[in-house]
């Protein structure tokens, strides 16, 4: 791999000004694979190395990018996310109520009087949830922030934490927000589905994608009344203490959860669930997209990658943003385009023309993305 680095760029240099970046580097690629005694003009560089190669460049360009602006920055944000979540423990575990309020920005405490701030964190157990996190474990891997770097949001998708964070005149940081979900203590009401049985009577399966239909018209049209009394009983049932809105979210989490542990069926499972509530959200669509990855099928999951890149709507985000959701999608188009360099060269050409343009719109966005 060293080696590769040292000497792939050696043969780029040599290779004619004239030509493409994709081909220059597509050559080089070849020369390094095949001989390196071999000269430059003769070698031959198809469209889907060209194509390759140049995602190559884009990729490494993304990379090296990412690393030198955002990795330091990212590095001191950590530290001052996991400070202000031990000082909120702290306060915690010496009953310091008001303490914990004073963590918050003046303008929380403005609109929310202390009262009130007790009756809320005592309901919705706020203070166990905290003194349950183990804060030297915490790291947060997608960050966004302002252009002047005041306001930062960041989330831990192995804990489900996720803080907001605004910079006060003196430089100290004081919280916008703070939401814990700790599935061990929080009642997360996913309700419990009767359908599974019954759906295989009529060719559908809950371990499926959108219970194996080919869309939500499909599924209401095929399933018979058992299922769709189970159907509106299991939405009745998680919407009884939730919003629909929220309802979903605890799902999303949940099939995010599952997929983390390489439970694949329980995260199908809960990503159909949330599916009933709400057939037009991406983030379902990304979660099928994952676990059909997970499962090595590739071609199925850039179906649903598609699917979530169209439905995609930043008022849906649950717990993953912007590049998350597009890094994923580009690596699965990368992987497919290899799959198919030596067999179907359009098929090659099109999944690395997508990875491509992917690419190209993350480095538009302010989001930053950095994988813990």
């Amino acid at each position: 791999m060293v080696i590769d680095m040292v000497v792939g760029p050696i043969f780029f240099l040599l290779s004619k000004k004239n030509q493409s970046v994709g081909d220059r580097v597509a050559s080089t690629l070849v020369i390094r694979k095949k001989n390196v005694s071999m000269d430059i003009s003769d070698i031959p560089t198809s469209t889907s190395r060209k194509v390759f190669a140049t995602l190559f460049v884009l990729a490494l360009v993304v990379i090296v990018t990412m690393s030198i602006v955002t990795i330091p920055k990212i590095k001191y944000l950590n530290d001052d996310a996991v400070s202000m979540i031990k000082d909120a423990q702290s306060k915690v575990s010496t009953n310091d109520i008001n303490g914990l309020y004073q963590l918050f920005v003046p303008q929380f405490r403005d609109q929310v009087s202390l009262d009130k701030f007790k009756e809320s964190i005592s309901s919705d157990k706020f203070l166990e949830l905290i003194a349950a996190l183990n804060a030297d474990n915490i790291k947060f891997y997608n960050w966004s922030f302002d252009d002047k770097d005041m306001f930062i949001q960041g989330v831990d998708r192995s804990s489900s934490v996720k803080i907001a964070m605004d910079k006060q005149v003196d430089g100290s940081w004081k919280l916008v927000s703070l939401a814990i979900n700790n599935p061990e203590i929080e009642n997360k009401n996913e309700g419990t589905y009767n359908g599974s049985e019954e759906l295989t009577k009529f060719g559908l399966s809950i371990q499926k994608p959108m219970f194996g239909a080919l869309s939500y018209d499909d599924y209401v049209s095929r399933r018979g009344d058992a299922i769709k009394s189970s159907d509106e009983s299991y939405i009745a049932e998680v919407t009884k203490t939730d919003k629909p809105d929220e309802a979903i979210k605890k799902l999303i989490q949940s099939g995010w959860e599952f997929v983390g542990k390489k439970e694949a069926d329980t995260a199908m499972e809960k990503f159909n669930q949330a599916w009933l509530l709400d057939y037009e959200n991406f983030n379902v669509y990304w979660g099928y997209a994952a676990v059909l990855g997970y499962q090595g099928n590739l071609d199925d999951s850039s179906i649903y990658f598609d699917k979530a890149l169209t439905l995609y709507s930043k008022d849906k985000i649950v717990v993953n943003g912007y590049l998350p959701l597009w890094r994923d999608a580009s690596l699965t188009f990368i992987n497919l385009s290899d799959k198919y360099l030596s067999t179907d060269t359009k098929k090659a050409d099109l999944y690395a023309s997508k990875a491509i343009k992917l690419l190209s719109d993350s480095l538009k966005e302010k989001t930053i993305y950095q994988k813990s």
